[in-house]
């Protein structure tokens, strides 16, 4: 359901596979169930050099080099990366040659059956990047975090019934999109899960509810 809203209302979606340090599905698998299940063309940003217990990196197809990382205590610190080419000795050092030769299968199929990611499609919705890696290492999650950082579009403009709010407003302004009641049988309570749509929120300020006009204090977080 929450793909068909995405796709209804043109919102741009962009994959992470995580674990790839276990033992899983084929990528090129994964690739096609997310096409299957959830209806969206894929685009992969960067390929797993390796899976499993063999998984050692992955290789970015628009930098075209890969990253190789140590492993460290789960969750610790960041893992140790090398950034190298193909043709570089240092890589062919730190993966082996099974693995080597599969990666580059991958690639040349991907170069052949895949087309060029298109921004304009991602903003529309229709294609997602993907992305692999392994957050329990600290492994792939930064390089996906900086390629999200320049694909993701900047907020645009709120519509409302008033007109529309500019996400640069100074004025503070949030759209609740959900009530949550009575989840403690103990007390009376009630969250209100607000959408900041421009401005910015302080502890205790105060509001104008539209629909009522009355004034409201924002006292807790």
């Amino acid at each position: 359901k929450l793909f068909k809203v995405c796709r209804l209302r043109n919102t741009p979606i962009v994959t992470f596979i995580n674990k790839m340090d276990r033992p899983g599905r084929d990528p090129l698998d994964l690739l096609d169930e997310i096409e299957k299940v959830l209806g969206i063309p894929t685009s992969p940003v960067n390929w797993p050099v390796g899976t499993g217990s063999g998984f050692q990196g992955v290789y970015d197809r628009w930098s075209r080099q890969a990253i190789c990382f140590s492993r460290g205590e789960s969750g610790s610190r960041r893992a140790t990366t090398h950034v190298v080419g193909l043709d570089d000795p240092e890589f062919q050092r730190l993966v082996d040659d099974g693995t080597r030769r599969q990666l580059l299968d991958e690639l040349a199929l991907l170069e052949g059956a895949g087309g060029e990611f298109e921004a304009a499609s991602f903003a529309r919705g229709e294609v997602t990047p993907v992305f692999f890696g392994s957050a329990i290492n600290n492994f792939g999650v930064e390089p996906f975090l900086e390629r999200f950082r320049h694909l993701a579009p900047p907020p645009g403009a709120f519509r409302t019934a008033e007109g529309p709010i500019s996400a640069d407003d100074p004025a503070f302004s949030g759209f609740v999109f959900k009530i949550q009641a009575n989840m403690d049988p103990q007390h009376r309570d009630r969250i209100a899960f607000t959408r900041v749509c421009s401005g910015r929120f302080h502890r205790g300020m105060a509001v104008r509810h539209v629909r009522t006009g009355k004034s409201v204090t924002l006292n807790r977080t």
